[in-house]
């Protein structure tokens, strides 16, 4: 029989309530959470091919952002709006040309805009304000609002029109003003929207905004088209005008007083004049415009602009079939029905703002309105949006802050609410499978529960902004079950102009504990070698992965400095300079773990115990760790029974204390002087099983253990005192309110090694038997169970550290601080994490310096000195899924590696080259990339960019210097196939004067190196006349991307 039960699973509205202005509820919401996505070509549309990074132009979107609308706030006076300005429909794709064959200079980008909106119009003003170039308004999707025009008019003494790229001399009189639609419509998308900049606008009807509205227009995918569909509805609010008055779309009450009335496409008030000579503006732009008109026109007479008949021009010709400008190039082209004696309302709708005062269902009461102009087709019509002028007081502005005590209504983006919640179960499987609404991007975690006591994690997919949790046979174990979801995890984006206070992993307040074994690798391990011959009894470590997470793919550094090091730091060897033990001294400048903990002011109490290892005498803990109180050693013991104690800087010889056990004593007088209520971080690195290999005390090992001289013996009775003496720690600490993390610093050494890895592969190289070692984790903060087989890293220990104390290091940490590692809380709430990982070794004492990078299957080995610059790198390619003792090397087989080999060779190769550190450069290689630029026209000098050809002497203009961010780069110095300079083309391979083409190499210019990535600016030098030089700035910068 069929089964029901309860699903848990809250739904909040995604906006408050109690708002009832429009202008605070009107916002198109239902996008948040969504990827940005365009088309990027016609191909790409055709296949469904949408991309949510993209880069062209001064469109680059070099990270994914969320679509819309991410926060809406409210004062009393104000409404706050903040948004990407990128649509949530499919963006793209645009092109320059009827053809499309060429495609549109720039593609849209993140604006980070906040947006200010009055709430009171106040009353309108009697003398109309012109609308303006740029931003006039914010439609409802956070997408700019454009007037009518293109930016470019007709220039009277040069007899034609300024346009892009016009060039120096042509600059238009601002009277004849080119119509956007009409002129730039070939550029606009499926959306009928386009780019200034990376500024994505409509200028007119948007139809993939009101088809997201449920405004009487419908979509296909597979073709990405919108068609006009009457739906009999009033049209919803699009947009707000600076005004603060509302756009509607194209249908109101034919009545605009009663909202009984039918439903109507609503008329402008414009049409094409009836003209044959452009002599005369029509009345509402001589009004606009200032000039006395005369009747029904304006007495301004332009000059006939006659010129030859090959070159046709607009004000002045008679326009007409074949004409390079007929009626409607320029908005002045059509005149306004209420100045030729036609009747508002009766003949026609709107006035000549393109609004009307009306009742609307938002409106009730009545307001003004403005409407979106179209034909029955959809087609746009003018004025498109909004008439030449304002009729209210267009005050609305962009803004820096969002003021103190604004009530937030609105917050989306990666804060947006799961929704839509679902469920379906199997009446005979008694599967059952919940689906929610979510962040693209998100990590979710989720669990079940048949009494809201006890809860269990289960697998759940994210795809797109589809949450997927199935559960099989969940109704046969108990008929009433609970699910909850909680958001984890936010991949990285583009978080440009978002104010985001994700509380994604813990809150803090419950204690950390970090035990670090020192030489211990996963052949000793009774949780991944059980198997072994030699495997010492750890209950406690067992006790520890039974309540908690075992990663059984985790790497560390080759030998122990680098490791304690890296997860100090977070950040890889080659970027904190400790590659080996050897001479081993932690730069000052790192910032620490217990630096983190204090500059979050956490509250946390903190100590290091047992091995330092990284330089600095007998302060070293804390002066380059950070650490404001240490006990232990600053280096390797020479006996476990005699060695000096360094506590905060004062050395004491100890000779009757075993180190384990004295280790141990200090972390329970740590935790036991703590006063209720103060959480702490402890750092315990114990000195065992590191040489010298020794019989531990007898009372710390199993009863049946017998004496023995054997060094394999005496190291696996040294872990079982170890794991002892972890078990008394243990029993003191509350693990109801401690997250315990616990891990091995290295692999076993070489004369100790065992199955599965062979001598040799052992500590201090980079091979598994070097790296591989036992991580697991337990706690109230880890609520996941069993393994994961996820790569991870011991650099991922910082910031996964953090993230169980409640801190964010992208908050805490220094300006241009690199953090390598991965927080790992996804994992520990039974999610996924991703990535590669990356162990170093270099410097003295190791022998085989390089780098080791493994994703997924795959590693690779890069064997190089990056400190000998004659050294030539060598590599390796092992499956370690299949060959985990690195026997078979892959780029050397008979027949060389096979397709999938091959990729991700590739892909490591890439990975490794990303990174940095100089790990695999071959000498004299050159990595050069060529780039494309456009360059501002005129220079700081008000000098335009130098034409391709010298209109004086007929010579070929070419650069004479380029340089990115200081550095020389170098380019064609050939003639193209066009007779001009071949470095000034696009990146089409047009021949074009505002741009340059040329190549330059990152890496030589040290742009590969950390915190020097840019952005850098690009600047190119052309001859100028006596032999002087003029420079000109390219409009955007240069940003390394490995």
């Amino acid at each position: 029989m069929h089964r029901s039960f309860p699903l848990v699973l809250t739904l909040l509205s995604s906006l408050v309530s109690g708002h009832a202005d429009p202008l605070v509820t009107s916002w198109q919401i239902g996008i948040s959470g969504q990827y940005a996505r365009i088309y990027g070509t016609d191909a790409d549309e055709a296949a469904g091919n949408y991309a949510t990074t993209w880069n062209r132009g001064q469109g680059v979107q070099e990270l994914p952002t969320y679509a819309g609308v991410s926060e809406v706030a409210v004062t009393t006076t104000d409404v706050y709006v903040r948004a990407t300005g990128l649509a949530g429909h499919i963006m793209g794709p645009w092109y320059g040309n009827e053809a499309r064959t060429n495609l549109f200079g720039n593609w849209p980008s993140n604006r980070a805009l906040l947006y200010r909106i009055p709430r009171n119009p106040g009353n309108p003003p009697t003398s109309k304000q012109a609308t303006g170039l740029g931003r006039i308004g914010l439609f409802v999707d956070g997408v700019a609002m454009f007037d009518s025009r293109d930016a470019f008019s007709y220039d009277t003494s040069a007899g034609e029109d300024e346009r892009p790229r016009s060039g120096a001399g042509i600059n238009g009189d601002d009277v004849w003003n080119r119509d956007a639609y009409v002129n730039e419509g070939v550029t606009f998308d499926r959306g009928n929207a386009h780019q200034a900049g990376g500024t994505h606008h409509y200028h007119a009807n948007p139809p993939g905004l009101r088809h997201l509205l449920g405004d009487s227009v419908d979509y296909d995918p597979d073709t990405n088209r919108y068609t006009e569909n009457f739906n009999g509805h009033h049209s919803p609010i699009l947009g707000w005008v600076r005004d603060g008055y509302p756009v509607y779309g194209p249908y109101g009450y034919s009545d605009p007083d009663d909202p009984a009335s039918p439903v109507a496409r609503m008329r402008s008030g414009y049409r094409a004049r009836s003209i044959t000579q452009r002599t005369r503006l029509p009345a509402h732009a001589a009004r606009l415009q200032g000039f006395t008109p005369a009747g029904d026109t304006a007495e301004y007479v332009l000059p006939d602009g006659t010129g030859g008949t090959e070159d046709l021009r607009g004000p002045g010709v008679t326009p007409g079939a074949g004409s390079q400008y007929e009626i409607g190039h320029y908005i002045e082209d059509y005149e306004y029905l209420g100045d030729v004696g036609q009747v508002p309302g009766v003949e026609f709708d709107l006035d000549e703002h393109n609004g009307r005062f009306c009742v609307t269902p938002d409106f009730p009461e009545g307001t003004y309105a403005y409407f979106v102009s179209i034909e029955a087709d959809g087609t746009p019509k003018f004025p498109y949006n909004i008439g030449p002028s304002y009729f209210g007081n267009p005050t609305a502005s962009t803004a820096t802050t969002i003021p103190a005590g604004a009530e937030i209504v609105f917050e989306g983006g990666p804060e947006s609410r799961l929704s839509s919640g679902s469920i379906s179960t199997g009446q005979q499987s008694g599967d059952v499978t919940v689906t929610w609404s979510v962040v693209e991007g998100g990590s979710y975690l989720v669990e079940r529960s048949a009494d809201l006591e006890d809860w269990q994690v289960i697998p759940a997919l994210s795809e797109d902004r589809t949450l997927i949790a199935r559960d099989p046979g969940a109704l046969q174990e108990n008929s009433r079950q609970f699910y909850r979801s909680r958001l984890i995890e936010v991949a990285p984006f583009d978080e440009n102009g978002f104010d985001i206070d994700l509380t994604l992993g813990p809150s803090g307040g419950n204690n950390i504990l970090l035990l670090i074994l020192d030489d211990w690798g996963i052949d000793w391990s009774p949780l991944d070698s059980p198997g072994n011959a030699r495997v010492p009894d750890m209950p406690n470590l067992q006790f520890l992965a039974a309540n908690g997470l075992h990663f059984t793919n985790a790497c560390a550094q080759a030998t122990c400095s680098p490791t304690r090091a890296t997860i100090l730091t977070g950040r890889h060897p080659f970027r904190h300079g400790i590659g080996s033990p050897a001479g081993a001294s932690l730069p000052e400048t790192e910032f620490t773990l217990p630096e983190a903990f204090e500059s979050a002011a956490s509250g946390y109490a903190l100590f290091s115990i047992g091995k330092w290892h990284l330089g600095g005498g007998v302060d070293g803990a804390r002066s380059r760790g950070g650490w404001p109180s240490f006990a232990g050693a600053a280096a390797n013991l020479t006996d476990y029974w005699a060695w000096d104690k360094i506590v905060d800087g004062t050395t004491t010889p100890v000779t009757d204390t075993y180190a384990t056990t004295d280790q141990v004593d200090d972390a329970l007088d740590f935790i036991r002087d703590q006063p209720g209520g103060t959480p702490w971080f402890c750092w315990v690195g114990f000195h065992a099983p590191h040489t010298p290999i020794h019989a531990p005390p007898p009372g710390l090992l199993p009863a049946d253990t017998s004496p023995t001289a054997s060094n394999r013996d005496r190291f696996e009775q040294m872990l079982e005192a170890l794991d002892t003496e972890i078990g008394r720690l243990l029993q003191d600490v509350d693990l109801a309110q401690t997250n315990i993390l616990l891990v091995g610093d290295n692999g076993t050494p070489n004369n100790l090694l065992q199955a599965p890895f062979s001598n040799g592969h052992g500590k201090g190289t980079l091979y598994e038997g070097g790296t591989r070692v036992t991580l697991v984790a337990t706690g109230p903060d880890v609520p996941a169970r069993g393994t994961n087989d996820n790569p991870v890293q011991v650099a991922d220990l910082y910031p996964t550290i953090l993230s169980l104390a409640g801190i964010d290091v992208s908050r805490v940490a220094p300006a241009g601080t690199i953090i390598d590692g991965r927080d790992l809380y996804p994992a520990l709430a039974g999610g996924q994490v991703s990535g590669c990982t990356v162990s170093e070794a270099f410097g003295n004492g190791i022998s085989s310096p390089g780098r080791a990078i493994r994703e997924g299957d795959f590693k690779l080995l890069v064997l190089d000195d990056p400190a000998d610059s004659l050294d030539i790198p060598s590599f390796e390619l092992y499956n370690i899924v299949d060959d985990p003792d690195e026997q078979n090397e892959l780029l050397s087989q008979a027949g060389g590696p096979d397709a999938g080999q091959e990729a991700a060779y590739q892909s490591l190769l890439a990975k490794n080259q990303a990174l940095g550190g100089g790990f695999g450069e071959v000498p004299g290689v050159d990595r050069s990339v060529t780039l494309s630029f456009q360059l501002q026209s005129p220079n700081a000098q008000g000098q335009n960019v130098p034409p391709l050809i010298n209109a004086n002497n007929g010579n070929i203009v070419r650069p004479r210097a380029i340089t990115v961010g200081g550095a020389a780069a170098t380019w064609d110095e050939s003639i193209n196939g066009t007779g001009t300079a071949a470095s000034r083309i696009d990146a089409t391979g047009a021949p074009d004067r505002f741009w340059i083409t040329f190549n330059f190499d990152p890496v030589a210019a040290g742009f590969d190196q950390a915190g020097r990535e840019g952005p850098h600016p690009v600047t190119v030098t052309f001859p100028g006349a006596g032999g002087t030089t003029r420079v000109y700035s390219a409009v955007s910068s240069y940003n390394y991307t490995p």
